[in-house]
């Protein structure tokens, strides 16, 4: 199901991005990539 991947790349870039946030705020200027 598609559905189903697509839940499943958003749960991955929330974990990354919760992962991410005690080492280092989120700063948009510094990381384009996002």
């Amino acid at each position: 199901d598609e559905n189903k991947i697509t839940s499943k790349m958003n749960n991955g870039l929330l974990r990354v991005i919760i992962g991410k946030k005690p080492a280092k705020p989120i700063n948009i200027t510094d990381e384009p990539n996002i």
